[in-house]
This record gives structure tokens, sequence and C-alpha cells, in this order.
């Protein structure tokens, strides 16, 4: 459901300057406002286009941008793509326009659509505006608990346990949005959420910590065994066995130039702890 809204409205951007007649400048407080805001949550990108709406609607009174705008074509390219984005968010599509951005842009007073009406008199019409409903943000925010719940639970019993299939496809999206939030591009995903991801111990990068404990498990073979001769089936820690016949395989495919998932690096890494390549070479002692 939305809440309509109805203003005056222009027929022209010209008609809107002259009625308005005021400054494009941002104020000293729109100024503080948008300097203070967080650009962790928000991105330096999308605050900047909210402070040219802001502008445009110092300006012109509105922020019924047009999408082919002369004197700011970035500005009502962006509107239009909000617009588009803001479709997607109601039809549970993951976007970029997380719950703050709509809330500011909600404040500054964003068109999310319009439509212009015959009036009884015809030197006026009316702009029917809708305000987004919060029902279904309400909605996606209940179920991204649940979500955020039921990984915690799995977590507190068994932290190297499979995920269900939907739970994993969650994960692996916390994770694609955390890297695009640490890269400072768009994300769906907020600075709380990642704060509560921590706090239950999330992994960002599981593989790497599958890695690193692999690696661990590995030492602790050589320490005991003073050797790197892991067998496929070792009873003690099945995982490390397949995980050691796993880098083999990956090894022989970077020896003939194919695609594989180990990297120089890791091949330096393992080489330096005495990690044994062809097991049948080292127990025949073949040079």
């Amino acid at each position: 459901m939305f809440t309509k809204l109805s203003v005056a409205a222009a027929e022209t951007i010209s008609d809107l300057k002259v009625q308005t007649n005021t400054s494009n400048e941002l104020t000293p407080e729109q100024e503080n406002f948008f300097a203070s805001l967080d650009v962790q949550v928000y991105g330096i990108p999308f605050i900047e286009r909210a402070r040219d709406l802001q502008k445009f609607k110092n300006e012109f009174g509105s922020c019924r941008v047009p999408k082919r705008y002369s004197a700011n074509p970035t500005l009502g390219n962006w509107v239009n793509k909000t617009r588009q984005m803001y479709r997607k968010h109601l039809n549970g599509e993951n976007t970029s326009l997380t719950k703050e951005r709509i809330q500011l842009l909600n404040d500054i007073g964003f068109v999310w659509s319009g439509m212009i009406t015959s009036s009884t008199s015809q030197s006026s019409q009316e702009m029917n505006l809708e305000i987004p409903s919060t029902t279904q943000q309400q909605n996606r925010e209940k179920s991204w608990k649940k979500s955020f719940q039921d990984l915690s639970n799995i977590l507190k019993e068994d932290r190297e346990s499979s995920l269900p299939k939907k739970l994993s496809v969650w994960a692996a999206r916390q994770r694609r949005e955390y890297q695009k939030y640490e890269m400072g591009e768009k994300a769906a995903i907020t600075k709380e959420r990642i704060e509560m991801l921590n706090s239950i111990g999330f992994d960002w990068n599981p593989w790497e910590s599958k890695w690193n404990m692999r690696v661990k498990d590995l030492l602790d073979y050589k320490r005991e065994n003073g050797d790197c001769l892991v067998p496929v089936n070792y009873q003690k820690n099945l995982k490390l066995g397949r995980w050691v016949s796993t880098q083999r395989k990956y090894y022989r495919l970077y020896q003939e130039g194919k695609p594989t998932r180990i990297s120089e690096e890791r091949i330096k890494q393992l080489s330096d702890i005495g990690f044994v390549w062809n097991r049948w070479d080292e127990i025949w002692n073949i040079d």
C-alpha cells in the first residue's frame, strides 16, 4: 500500500524555477547534514547524487527531475535508475537500494513514481506522488533476521557443519555484498548487519579459513610423523587426507597449464612446509 500525497505541479522545469525562484545551493544545515552521513553506509557516489537532488529541490521546489535534465544529465539518469531499482526492490530482487538509502531519499522528498492528472482548474494540475510502503521492507527485514538466527543456531552447534542449501545461498549473498561494501561499491548490506554477523563469528572468507585450518592440520601431522605423507584415508583426520589428495590434483593441473584452484603462492607455502606433491616419487626416492 502507498500513502498518496497531492502537490501542485508545474508544467515544465522553467515554470518551477519561476515559481520557486530560489538558489540551488545547499544551506549550511544541509551541508552539515550531508557531511555527517556515514560513507560506509551510503557510499560516496550515492551521497553526491543525493546532494545534487537536494540542490535541485532547493532551486525548483520539488524532486521531479526530468530523465533528460540538460543542466545535470547524471542526476536525471540517476533518478530514473533509482526508480527502476526501487521497483525491483519491491519485487524482492537484490539491489543497492538499502533501507537507509530509501529513508534518506524519502526525507529529501524523492518522487518514486508520479502521474499528472487533469484538474478542474485549467491553470493547474495535481501530481499524485507515491511514497513507498514499509510493509515489504519490514517483511524482508524479518526474513533476514530469521536467516540470521538460523545461521547463529547452526554455528553454535558445529562451526564446520554444512549449511542447508537455502541458508548457504543466503550466506554467500552476504559475503558478496560485504565484498562490495569493503570496496566502497554499492552494497545491499549495512554496517549494522555486518556487526550482527561478526557477533556470531560469521566467516566472511570460508575458503581462506578452511585453507589455513588444513595447513595447520598438516603441520600437526608433520610434527607427529616427521613427514607430510598423509594417507588419503587418514583415519585420525579424514578431511586432511582428502585435502592433501585434492591439492596434488590441483598441482598436476597447474603443471599442465590447465585451470586450477591452487595459486603459485599456495604452492610455495606448501612446498616450504615439505608438502609431497608426488607421493610415489617420495616413497621410492625418485628424483
